[in-house]
C-alpha cells in the first residue's frame, strides 16, 4: 500500500471489529441516492473524472464506522482505462476498501465505477482522507493525488 500520509506507518490496513465483509448483498453497481441529511461531496474533479462521496452513517455501531459509496464518472468524449482508487486515512482511523464496480469509466457521462469505503473512526477525530487515483486516456497514463479535509459533519 502506498503511503500517502507523511509519517504513517505502513501498517496493513485491517478491517475495524464490527466491519463486516458482505457490505451491500444487493449492490448493483448503480449510483445510490445520497443518504438524507449527509451531504455529498466531491473528492476529485479533473481530466473530466470525477469522484463524488455519498455517505451513509452506520447506526448503533461502537467504531462509529462510515460508509463511504464513491461514484466515479467521466465527462470525456472517450473511455478512461485502468481506474485504480487508493485512500490513507491518519492512525486513528481505520480504512476498508472494497472492490470496485470495474477499471473503465464510459464516455460522455454514460456510465460510471461504483466502489464502497468503510472508515471506522471509534475515538471520532475529525476524518481526513489523502486519495492517489491513477488511469488512462487516449493511451497516456495519469496519477494524481489528492487530500479531502472537508467532510460534512456527521
Amino acid at each position: 500500500m502506498v503511503n500517502l500520509f507523511d509519517g504513517a506507518s505502513d501498517v496493513p490496513v485491517q478491517p475495524a471489529p464490527g466491519l463486516t465483509t458482505d457490505l451491500l448483498p444487493s449492490f448493483n453497481h448503480q449510483a445510490p441516492p445520497p443518504p438524507q441529511g449527509i451531504p455529498s461531496v466531491t473528492a476529485y474533479n479533473k481530466n473530466g473524472v470525477k469522484i463524488d462521496f455519498n455517505f451513509q452513517k452506520v447506526d448503533n455501531n461502537p467504531a462509529n464506522i462510515l460508509d463511504i459509496a464513491l461514484i466515479v464518472s467521466n465527462a470525456l468524449a472517450v473511455p478512461v482505462t485502468d481506474f485504480v482508487f487508493q485512500a490513507a486515512v491518519p492512525k486513528t482511523l481505520q480504512l476498508q476498501l472494497q472492490s470496485p464496480s470495474g477499471n473503465i469509466i464510459p464516455p460522455n457521462n454514460s456510465g460510471q465505477i461504483t466502489q464502497l469505503v468503510k472508515v471506522a473512526n471509534p475515538q471520532k477525530a475529525p476524518l481526513r482522507m489523502r486519495i492517489k487515483v491513477n488511469y488512462v486516456v487516449n493511451g497516456s497514463p495519469v496519477s494524481d493525488q489528492a487530500e479531502i479535509n472537508d467532510f460534512p459533519q456527521l
